[in-house]
């Protein structure tokens, strides 16, 4: 690791040192001047395929008719992205793995909700990853069921959903994941601890609310020893959206200059940090896993494997096997992704509007013994529909490759709001008549049953 005049950050055993003579026990590093390092990738896929909302122009319709989602539309959908992204992504990903006599693994981080969609609209698709995952090509990741930010606002429900989804994973892979991964932008730091109790090893996370190295220490489990601490490792946000460019250059000409511009921003990221996670989202672009893309992503990792300092990893192995993460201290903003609610899901009145919603209806569904209520729940939190409200997510470039079910922000909140409102009105006519007195407990927060 090159030393451009910071101290050299070490993370050890969920410790902080910046002490510059220590060095990873499976690295060689020289200080000052130049770095050979031994990088450990654990390279991730994400796979989330959300349910198609029926659209109503009033509330009143949806009262009438109480279904959410429309069902042939999710269908056909759900069918489109297996044949589109799924099967030939992972033909590639099969391809690649063999091709390096098994040196090229994956984690896999797959939403509860994809998992039930495709068990009943493609189950082709959960062969296939099966399959994948016997050969020692896929390791399953945990994580809640829903694809929502709603448990990592509560404890109960963040446990619950983790169990859920380890259930889910359980009976179709016959593991349960012993590493977890964050894609929430933010969090109450109480997972950590929660992902302990599940018996987690490892976690996953984005850096979002860690503005600085040294702020990395205030995410470690309090009152928990080195020994049963799940270790913390975070995801390279920088590297993996460079990554994810590719979803905008389906029909690139010259595919060497994104290879070799990644390949050059990859050198850079193991000089100044180690080891590596990168996390690619298989399902989301809306265009087909073209040719172009699917070499684009084979050249990539075979130009990595080209490089005799560089070991790919299954999650598993790779939290067992690394003890230390080693970045410049002045570097760790360059891996950290800044985006936190405000910039994406809640940037304005009616976003804001609608997670106080979809919280008020959470700490009613903890003390929810209705099955069907339970089920409809876990479909209607995806934070997607926080997405669809964001003018970023209809500008021309994204909205071209990416699925959006509505033509404006206004629209999408109107359709959510109406689902939501519903829903809890469904919820809250379970109560005691006198609403005025009832509030909802909200962490440390209690909101009035009448504040929007």
């Amino acid at each position: 690791m090159a030393n451009s005049g910071g101290k050299i950050l070490k993370i050890f055993n969920n410790k902080i040192t910046t002490n510059e003579e220590n060095f990873l026990a499976n690295v060689i590093a020289i200080f000052p001047g130049n770095t050979k390092i031994m990088t450990n990738v654990c390279f991730c896929l994400k796979i989330h395929i959300p349910a198609i909302q029926v659209q109503y122009n009033k509330l009143y319709n949806v009262k009438r008719n109480r279904s959410y989602y429309n069902e042939q539309i999710t269908e056909d959908y759900v069918k489109l992205v297996y044949r589109r992204n799924i099967l030939p992504f992972f033909a590639t990903v099969n391809k690649l793995h063999l091709q390096t006599n098994k040196k090229v693994k994956f984690g896999l981080s797959i939403s509860g909700i994809s998992l039930a969609l495709l068990q009943k609209y493609a189950p082709e698709a959960v062969e296939l990853m099966q399959n994948l995952e016997h050969s020692g090509c896929l390791e399953i990741l945990s994580e809640p069921w829903s694809h929502s930010i709603v448990p990592y606002f509560n404890k109960k429900t963040f446990i619950q959903q983790v169990k859920q989804h380890d259930d889910s994973v359980h009976s179709i892979f016959g593991k349960v994941p012993e590493i977890f991964i964050v894609h929430s932008p933010e969090y109450l730091l109480f997972y950590p601890h929660a992902t302990r109790l599940l018996n987690k090893k490892a976690i996953f996370t984005n850096f979002n609310q860690i503005n600085n190295s040294a702020l990395y220490k205030e995410i470690i489990p309090k009152k928990l020893t080195d020994t049963i601490s799940p270790s913390i490792w975070p995801i390279n946000h920088d590297l993996s959206r460079t990554l994810q460019e590719i979803d905008f250059y389906p029909f690139v000409n010259s595919p060497s200059s994104f290879i070799e511009m990644f390949n050059q921003k990859f050198g850079n990221s193991i000089k100044n940090s180690t080891p590596l996670i990168l996390v690619f989202n298989v399902t989301s672009a809306n265009t087909k896993f073209l040719m172009s893309r699917s070499v684009l992503f084979k050249k990539i990792a075979e130009n990595l494997l080209t490089n005799p300092l560089v070991n790919f990893q299954l999650p598993s192995l790779f939290a067992h096997n690394n003890k230390d993460f080693l970045i410049e201290n002045n570097l760790f903003p360059k891996i950290r992704n800044s985006a936190k609610l405000s910039n994406v899901w809640l940037t304005d009145i009616n976003q804001n509007k609608i997670f106080r919603k979809l919280l008020r209806i959470n700490t009613l569904m903890l003390f929810e013994t209705n099955h069907d209520l339970a089920q409809q729940w876990d479909m209607i939190q995806d934070m997607n529909n926080l997405y669809y409200m964001n003018y970023s997510f209809n500008d021309k470039k994204f909205a071209k490759f990416h699925t959006n079910p509505y033509t404006n922000p206004e629209k999408a909140f109107n359709n959510y709001s109406n689902i939501l409102t519903d829903f809890l009105n469904r919820l809250e006519s379970k109560l005691p008549s006198n609403k005025n007195t009832q509030t909802y407990f909200l962490g440390k927060h209690i909101i009035p049953n009448n504040e929007e």
